[in-house]
């Protein structure tokens, strides 16, 4: 049996691409990409704040919140902004109760793009894994709030999911009143310890896709979060929730484009096969067509 050089050429080429779309990393938990336009970014009281969970009126100032930061041309400015980069979330604007992230087997570049917060070094921005049960892994500290801006941290996550968190001090640490907040991707996990003040089960970050979910030379995600809790009756202190919810206490860009430690490695060799295919390809093609012109 002769074997047809256009099917197998075709037949590689799926196979590489397929396998060039498994290095990248993706997001996935009870939401979906969506669209946005930055005419709708709360400038002021206006438009509606929430209408996106994650376009609030920010404490830090006008033109503030994390969409201001993406798009530029507020008081939240970062390196090479990406532009209205569709949102992790649900169609109706929603925030998803669960963001996780699934590796495709990469080292991962953390970088701090801004960090617009009063807590300071009172919080912490991390990482933790998700174990095959579904349980939480070991919680890794990248940085804290108001490090220095751009500053980079590189981890390969040691299992095939894994998430991110803020942990934040309210209070005097170690005092009788200091009460320690967790929250977590999978805000079902939010939790507090120490001093009993409320906590809350609220989506503390917004995940946006700055490459669309189309690229296979690795992928780069945007992350904002928020570090403080909501405000619930009978909690000690005060909080404006329309303030709080800006999502631009960490804006954190994420590559995800380099070999894990351990995990497969892109061989040059495997690109240079897909690049000679794709170049014979239309010789072969040629070839049929002149033969079925005979």
């Amino acid at each position: 049996m002769s074997l047809d050089p256009t099917r197998f050429l075709l037949r590689v080429s799926v196979f590489f691409f397929a396998g060039a779309m498994l290095w990248a990393d993706t997001v996935t938990g009870t939401g979906a990409w969506q669209q946005w336009s930055p005419a709708n970014l709360v400038q002021g009281m206006s438009p509606t704040p929430g209408s996106l969970y994650w376009n609030n009126v920010s404490g830090d100032g006008n033109r503030f919140n994390i969409g201001w930061c993406l798009t530029g041309g507020g008081g939240c400015t970062i390196p090479n902004p990406p532009g209205n980069a569709p949102y992790f979330g649900t169609n109706t604007g929603s925030a998803p109760a669960n963001i996780l992230f699934i590796s495709g087997g990469h080292a991962v570049t953390a970088t701090l793009e801004a960090s617009h917060t009063n807590s300071s070094s009172l919080d912490v921005f991390g990482w933790y894994s998700i174990n095959a049960d579904g349980s939480m892994g070991s919680l890794n500290p990248l940085f804290l709030g108001g490090s220095q801006v751009t500053l980079q941290r590189t981890f390969a996550p040691v299992s095939d999911r894994y998430g991110f968190y803020i942990e934040q001090h309210q209070g005097a640490i170690g005092g009788p009143f200091s009460s320690n907040y967790f929250f977590f991707m999978d805000s079902a996990e939010n939790r507090v310890g120490g001093f009993p003040n409320p906590g809350d089960n609220l989506q503390h970050f917004a995940v946006f896709d700055s490459k669309a979910g189309t690229s296979t030379d690795g992928t780069q995600f945007y992350i904002g979060a928020v570090d403080t809790r909501a405000c619930i009756g009978g909690g000690i202190g005060t909080c404006i929730p329309a303030d709080d919810f800006d999502y631009n206490d960490f804006v954190v860009k994420l590559d995800v484009n380099s070999p894990r430690v351990g995990g497969p490695t892109p061989e040059p060799a495997t690109f240079g096969m897909l690049a000679c295919s794709l170049c014979l390809l239309p010789v072969f093609l040629r070839r049929r067509r002149r033969r079925r012109g005979e």
